[in-house]
């Protein structure tokens, strides 16, 4: 209402942007779902930065967390770095992504990955820190190698903590 008395050019009211968003993504054929191709040129590359951001971030969350989860001096040391790095706002990083990609596709899946990886980082080490010491033990005495011990022992317990970063 506050919109449509004040006429202004700079806050339409919402009927008139509804309409506006139809006119430009929502006029396609029905084989395409009702998008039209500006939607599709639009949306489609940004979903895929999208998952490409967030599956790096994963990945590079759960393998860091790991090895950062196993060792309580690895931990000691990095935590403070890590909880200094989550609490710096992406948006401030753009200008330091721009000099490291220039600007692209490259600079956005960073900074997407950037966003994304602490939830799954920290949650991931946590789970690893929490492992029940008699699976440790009892990998031990079963003389399992390193790659058994993570998949048997360490990873295990750690999968619910990471999903919430995950999911």
């Amino acid at each position: 209402m506050a919109t449509r008395a004040r006429g202004s050019v700079y806050f339409p009211p919402p009927d008139r942007i509804a309409r506006h968003v139809h006119e430009l993504w929502f006029d396609g054929p029905v084989r395409h779902l009702f998008l039209s191709r500006a939607a599709v040129d639009d949306i489609l590359p940004s979903l895929g930065r999208m998952a490409a951001g967030f599956t790096l971030a994963a990945v590079a969350g759960i393998v860091l967390g790991v090895a950062v989860g196993r060792s309580r001096r690895v931990y000691a040391l990095a935590d403070p770095v890590l909880q200094f790095a989550r609490a710096v706002p992406p948006p401030a990083l753009v200008p330091v992504f721009v000099v490291v990609f220039a600007f692209g596709t490259p600079m956005q899946i960073a900074s997407i990955a950037f966003s994304a990886v602490w939830p799954v980082l920290i949650n991931t080490a946590a789970g690893v820190r929490n492992t029940d010491p008699l699976r440790l033990d009892v990998a031990a005495v079963l003389r399992l190698n390193t790659a058994e011990r993570l998949g048997s022992s360490s990873c295990p317990p750690p999968c619910p903590a990471s999903s919430p970063g995950c999911g």
